[in-house]
Parts: structure tokens; C-alpha cells; sequence
């Protein structure tokens, strides 16, 4: 009996730690080939500037744009003059229009890979509606690499 009680015990515990709760730490990567150059129409991270990239949130049941408490997007920023900017923007589901956060900035001093974090509360403020990183690069030698959004 108690070795049935000992395997009952093992059992609980092994199948609560393996449960996946929802406030565990969730990450999503976007590569820069997911996003779209408005500067050119095109499917393209690597052109001359300017460059105005959207890329897209992924949303799935698992982990949506409404629950991502910090994003980077991560660049080798190649000039001295000026800095990568990096925001957080919304596009309407129910009506035209969007809306769009602050950018973020890499140093503008500053050359090397970097990050820009823009704040994400655009995103909790519109649960609902289809999200998006906007990057902009006024510089030939920056190079955008991608964005993680995480929720922790």
C-alpha cells in the first residue's frame, strides 16, 4: 500500500510540473525576410535607404501581440550619423487605419549590433486587431537582422 501511495505521489507531481501553465515565459523570433519594404514594395531587409520595413506579429492562440511585455529588434547599425528606429503598430481589423507607437532608436553615436526596444503598449491596447513591427533605417550600412518579443 504505501509503495502505491509513493507512485501515486510521483505520478501528481510529475504531471503537474510537465502541465504547461499559461504564465510561463513565451518568446517569439521573426527573421527580417518576413518583413515588407514599403520603400520598395518589396520582400527585401537589404536595400539603399531609406528603409521603412513592416513586419509582422505572428498571433496564435499560444502566445497573441496583447501579451508581449518586451520586444528587440536587433541590428548591426553601420553608421556614426544615425540610428535605427524601431516601433510597435497596429492595423485596424473592423475599421480603416491603424495606430502606432513611439519609435525606438539605437544609438546614434553608436555602431555595431545593437537593439532598439520600443515600448509595446500599442499592442495591449488593441488585443484584437493585426500587429506589427515598423522599422526604419536611413543609413546604407545598417542591416536589419530580425525582432524577439517575449513576455517576461
Amino acid at each position: 500500500m504505501r509503495g502505491l501511495i509513493t507512485f501515486a505521489a510521483a505520478m501528481l507531481f510529475a504531471g503537474v510540473t510537465a502541465y504547461p501553465f499559461a504564465s510561463q515565459a513565451k518568446y517569439r523570433r521573426s527573421h527580417v525576410d518576413e518583413c515588407y519594404n514599403l520603400a520598395t514594395n518589396s520582400l527585401d531587409g537589404y536595400t539603399d535607404p531609406p528603409q521603412y520595413l513592416r513586419c509582422p506579429f505572428m498571433d496564435n492562440d499560444n502566445f497573441t501581440h496583447a501579451e508581449v511585455t518586451n520586444l528587440s529588434v536587433y541590428v548591426y547599425d553601420g553608421c556614426t550619423n544615425y540610428g535605427v528606429g524601431a516601433r510597435v503598430c497596429v492595423t485596424f481589423a473592423q475599421s480603416s487605419g491603424g495606430s502606432c507607437g513611439s519609435y525606438s532608436y539605437t544609438s546614434v553615436a553608436g555602431t555595431g549590433f545593437l537593439a532598439a526596444a520600443p515600448a509595446v503598449t500599442k499592442w495591449s491596447d488593441y488585443p484584437s486587431d493585426f500587429a506589427w513591427v515598423g522599422i526604419y533605417s536611413n543609413c546604407s550600412s545598417d542591416i536589419i537582422k530580425g525582432y524577439k518579443a517575449n513576455n517576461n
